[in-house]
């Protein structure tokens, strides 16, 4: 649900390839550290910056709102 959460996600096709590799290959499911920072890393974003963007209240209501409308 990353995706969802975050606003910018023109990177996310990079970030999920890389964290479901890590998951099929490495045996690290993906959602869980360590692969969502290394996966996020890989995408070139700050894992830092987006897991915390992710967490906050603003993504939380995007998230409910974007699944409202579909």
């Amino acid at each position: 649900m990353l995706e969802a959460r975050i606003r910018h996600p023109g990177w996310c096709p990079a970030y999920a390839i890389a964290a479901y590799r890590r998951w099929f290959v490495d045996r690290e499911p993906a959602g869980s550290e360590p692969n969502l920072s290394a996966s996020i890393k890989e995408a070139g974003q700050d894992p830092a910056r987006v897991l915390e963007e992710a967490s906050t209240r603003a993504a939380a209501e995007a998230l409910d709102a974007a699944t409202q409308e579909a």
